[in-house]
């Protein structure tokens, strides 16, 4: 990353009130957060960080430059983040929050009520799966973890590509190699 773009999306984590643990993965925590004196709410993953690991920094710079360098309604809207500080070991991103949770917690949702669900909304996550995928590709971006528990809905059930922690770039110009970087 360009110092001078890191330092644009630095946030202040004391503006923001966590309101509730909404999620875990293997990388870090995800929490419903409410911008103070706003009616605002954001998902923010805190992610542990250590020093000593060279495959922690690479994975959470390798996010944060995906995120910040993406922009499209299928992907998740990356607003900031924070570096660690001596009161926290934790790196947080700050993201657009999905409402409805994950498309995985949806298809739990399908089973119990099948009929609350129709075939455009299937279509809808589907048809935005293969755009944000496509989106990504055009960049040369390979997610490799997508599943659907990284697969977010907003309130109209359109999908949000998250989880960047995995992901790598490809050169194009290497294209029989799996080199990534």
């Amino acid at each position: 990353m360009h110092p001078q773009s890191i330092l644009q999306n630095e946030i202040d984590i004391t503006k923001y009130e966590e309101i509730d643990k909404i999620g875990n993965g293997s990388y870090g925590i995800v929490y419903k957060v409410k911008e103070n004196g706003t009616d605002k709410y954001y998902a923010l993953k805190k992610i542990e960080y250590d020093d000593d690991s060279e495959l922690s920094k690479e994975n959470i710079d390798r996010e944060i430059t995906i995120l910040m360098s993406t922009n499209h309604p299928t992907i998740i809207k990356f607003y900031g983040f924070t570096f660690p500080n001596p009161s926290s070991d934790s790196i947080s991103i700050l993201m657009e929050l999905a409402e409805e949770g994950s498309l995985s917690d949806l298809i739990l949702k399908m089973h119990k009520t099948p009929n609350k669900f129709s075939n455009t909304i299937r279509q809808i996550i589907l048809i935005g799966i293969a755009r944000g995928m496509k989106y990504l590709h055009d960049r040369n971006i390979l997610h490799r973890d997508l599943k659907s528990a990284n697969i977010l809905l907003d309130k109209n059930y359109h999908p949000l590509i998250s989880d960047f922690g995995t992901s790598k770039f490809f050169d194009l110009n290497d294209a029989f190699s799996t080199k990534c970087y």
